[in-house]
């Protein structure tokens, strides 16, 4: 699938679940032509305990999905926009311009799946609002996102996660007021500041870095704090770094 696809966890009426989404839709959503978002619910024949997908069924499901994303979105008359899984379902929404047609293809896709009990539905959403508010991550989701891509990439390049190393953390401020707020914090959390912003830059941003050594396995525990921080503080956070470390 073309697209900018990630996954993230996240709790759907108090249980836990995973959403599975094309970011890049977000730069051109809603698309004219299709108001209407369109449902499929499967329910897994062997969940966990916890409501989420078995391994059992791994293959299973990547053959149904399979089978069911290029029938329905055809040459473009849909737009398969994201899934949730949890509770012991796996939800698939696209985006259609005639439901009928959806309809007409899911259940086709679905007749050699027959072990699978499952419902659909469509409702009007002119303004994709089940995308943007549903699949569509937080910001704190986001920063979660791109801690996973950073620390995929470290993984790639030979980096063991589990050792510490210094990691830097930068946050861009539009006064120098909150940049100071950010710096003395950081101090109260055991970092050493290595830019305080006290100056601006030549587009009159304040720029603080801090750094202290952490574990990029951790990375979650340790950004996501200095990310809070910084957005309570009207700043923007600008993200992580380290050197990989075999």
């Amino acid at each position: 699938m073309d697209g900018n696809w990630e996954f993230y966890p996240v709790k759907v009426e108090g249980e836990p679940a995973s959403i599975f989404l094309d970011l890049a839709l977000a730069a051109d959503a809603p698309v004219a032509g299709f108001p209407t978002v369109a449902f499929l619910r499967l329910y897994l024949r062997s969940p966990r305990p916890d409501g989420m997908a078995g391994q059992e069924e791994f293959a299973d499901l990547v053959a149904l999905e399979d089978a069911l994303i290029p029938r329905v979105v055809g040459e473009g008359q849909a737009i398969f926009a994201g899934r949730s899984t949890g509770r012991g379902m796996r939800d698939f929404f696209f985006y259609v311009h005639d439901p009928d047609r959806f309809e007409r293809e899911a259940i086709g896709a679905l007749i050699p799946f027959e072990a699978y009990r499952f419902e659909m539905g469509h409702r009007d959403d002119p303004q994709w609002s089940v995308y943007f508010d549903f699949l569509f991550p937080t910001p704190l989701d986001m920063q979660r996102i791109l801690n996973r891509q950073v620390t995929d990439q470290l993984r790639d390049n030979g980096d063991d996660l589990a050792k510490a190393r210094p990691i830097d953390h930068s946050a861009v401020f539009s006064e120098v007021g909150p940049a100071a707020a950010f710096v003395a914090w950081a101090g109260e959390n055991g970092f050493t500041v290595a830019q305080n912003g006290e100056e601006p830059d030549p587009q009159d941003r304040h720029i603080v870095v801090i750094v202290r050594d952490d574990k990029p396995a951790d990375i979650d525990m340790v950004a996501l704090p200095v990310f809070e921080r910084v957005t309570a503080l009207g700043g923007v956070y600008d993200g992580w770094g380290c050197q990989v470390t075999e």
